[in-house]
């Protein structure tokens, strides 16, 4: 009967439409997927560049610091070894002068003690001249 005919022709053809739009939706779903893939193997790989940027900076930044560190030192270094060689010679410059100091004061003090004996000698003979003198009166 040509109802049955129609209901089986609508069946077959909802079937057919069905499936194409399965088929249209996997299809429009597999884009989709594939940009999403796409997407995140993109950002996967900018991130593994980024990651590899920022691992080579991480490098050059501590070895450009160690560098400067290092210089930094030695600078130190250096100050240092020409303050100690400041306060050495100072050192050096003092014990001179005291080592001279003390020829010097030891000088002053035989010339000092020398020229006291000779006053106190002199002296000495003036009293006993004049104690003399006054014997003899």
């Amino acid at each position: 009967t040509s109802y049955q005919i129609q209901r089986v022709y609508r069946g077959n053809t909802a079937r057919k439409a069905y499936k194409n739009e399965v088929c249209n939706i996997i299809a429009i779903q597999g884009l989709q997927r594939r940009k999403i893939a796409r997407r995140e193997f993109m950002n996967k790989k900018l991130s593994n560049q980024n990651a590899k940027v920022m691992k080579i900076q991480r490098v050059y930044r501590g070895n450009t610091a160690r560098k400067a560190y290092k210089n930094e030192v030695c600078n130190i270094i250096a100050i240092q070894g020409l303050q100690r060689r400041k306060i050495a010679r100072r050192e050096f410059m003092n014990k001179k002068l005291s080592n001279q100091n003390a020829k010097v004061m030891k000088i002053q003090r035989v010339y000092r003690g020398n020229t006291v004996r000779k006053a106190y000698t002199n002296e000495m003979r003036n009293i006993i001249a004049v104690q003399g003198l006054q014997r003899r009166k």
